[in-house]
This record gives C-alpha cells, structure tokens and sequence, in this order.
C-alpha cells in the first residue's frame, strides 16, 4: 500500500472507528435497523394475519391473541374471490392501468422528440416549463382540487 492509501485508510477509521467496539455497533446500527425492518413489515404480518384467520378470532381479542392466528382458514380468500366482484374490478383496474400507462409513455415519447429533436419557435421554453413542472411538489398541486371538492 501506499502513504495515500494508508492515509486515507486512517481517516476513514478514524471518522467510523466508535463502530468497531461490538456495544457502540449494536446500538448505533443493529437496534434502529431492527426497529426500522418491524416498523417496515408489520403491516404486511397484519395483512396476512388478518388474511388467514377466521371471523371468531378478528372479532373477539378477550379470548385471542390478536398476533397470532390459532385456526387458520381460507374462508376469507374464498369469499373475496367467489362471492364479490373483486376479480372484476382487478381485471378493470389492470386494463385501465395498463392503458393510461401505454398512452402516457406514447404521448411523451413524441414530446421528448419534437421538444429535443425538432427545432421550432419556443423549444427552449416548452422544454424549460416541463422541467419546472416537476420541481413543484404533488401536494401544492392537489390543495386547490380538494377545495373545489369539498365545497360542492
């Protein structure tokens, strides 16, 4: 190795050394990374608890642990499935879905062309008002939608 790598080397330990002692690790790294992965995946547990347990134990906590399933059961899955119009309404939202998206991409790919491509009056600015367009966040957007709603 070489000074400037030993150098660089030194610093980096240096600057992350506290982590190589097993407490400051476990504290510093493994507990928020533990606590962040069940924060993360609880509610895909509680989905899928809810998903194969039976009515009797949703309903009623006193004699159940509401973190565990003791009869698992089907019947949920079946009934979503064969008594609704759940199949229907996928089938509807993936058409819808697929469509919006193969519109969109369609639509887009002819502006990029013609805005970097084709050179016409205002090229510059269309292509400058698109790229603002995106700095301006979602919510300052939908603020004035949802008062129109709300006042109807």
């Amino acid at each position: 190795m070489t000074a400037d790598a030993n150098t660089a080397t030194a610093d980096h330990r240096e600057g992350m050394g506290y982590l190589d002692t097993v407490p400051y690790r476990v504290v510093t790294l493994w507990v928020p990374l533990i606590v962040f992965l069940i924060v993360l995946l609880f509610p895909f547990y509680w989905m899928a608890l809810t998903t194969f347990k039976p009515n009797g134990e949703l309903l009623n906590y006193s004699d159940y642990n509401p973190l565990w399933v003791v009869k698992p059961t089907l019947d949920n899955i079946h009934k979503l499935l064969f008594e609704t119009q759940y199949p229907q309404w996928l089938l509807t939202t993936m058409i819808v879905a697929v469509a919006a998206t193969a519109l969109s991409l369609f639509c887009s790919v002819l502006a990029a062309y013609a805005i970097a491509r084709l050179r016409f009056k205002g090229a510059v600015s269309v292509g400058l008002v698109i790229f603002l367009a995106y700095l301006v966040p979602p919510r300052i957007l939908f603020t004035p939608l949802a008062t129109m709603v709300f006042e109807v």
